[in-house]
């Protein structure tokens, strides 16, 4: 699997993110959404029940196809409840956060809090566990705070990952990460 991450300005001239996982070609991903996010900058509304219905129609327009997962992080003006954050599986309906763990059809989990943050990431059930524990410690956090730390959780524990963090409101904090942790380092030194 390979991940990337692209960031871009929305038609406000704030800060997009948006990441994905890819069974491969995660470069050639990276270039068609680099020219998707500045071909058609996200506009969006202001309420932070909308601008996640927003991010959600937006990506569904965009070039998703082959995407394991696929996630975005917006910082829009003026919403004054903790939103602007999206993540999944980009070949099922979207559903809204539940904080509650769940193993995709790709065999990779989904850990998902609502007005908070939410990864994608390879492990077994074991580690989705620990990594939901882990998670919910970072709650009581600002996101500025938080997903750094909930990033470097991922890093240590799981195989290759996509973390996004809700960008907008009060404690908002734009931010997307994805990668190959230690474990599947690890497994690819033992090859």
């Amino acid at each position: 699997m390979e991940t990337f991450v692209v960031s871009a300005c929305t038609s406000e001239g704030r800060k997009i993110m948006v990441g994905g996982i890819c069974q491969a070609d995660a470069g050639q991903a990276q270039e068609a959404w680099r020219r998707y996010l500045a071909a058609y900058p996200f506009v969006g509304r202001k309420d932070f029940v909308a601008v996640d219905h927003d991010l959600f129609h937006y990506l569904m327009q965009g070039p998703w196809q082959g995407a394991l997962a696929l996630g975005a992080s917006v910082d829009k003006a003026g919403v004054v409840l903790r939103s602007g954050g999206i993540i999944g599986d980009p070949s099922e309906d979207g559903q809204d956060a539940e904080g509650n763990m769940e193993q995709l059809s790709s065999g990779l989990y989904l850990l998902a809090y609502p007005g908070r943050f939410g990864a994608v990431f390879e492990g077994s059930m074991q580690t989705a566990q620990l990594l939901d524990r882990s998670f919910s410690a970072l709650l009581e956090m600002d996101n500025d705070h938080s997903a750094p730390q909930a990033e470097s959780l991922l890093r240590q524990y799981a195989g290759t990952f996509l973390f996004i963090a809700d960008g907008s409101g009060p404690g908002g904090y734009c931010y997307a990460a994805a990668g190959e942790g230690e474990r599947r380092r690890d497994r690819k030194e033992k090859k």
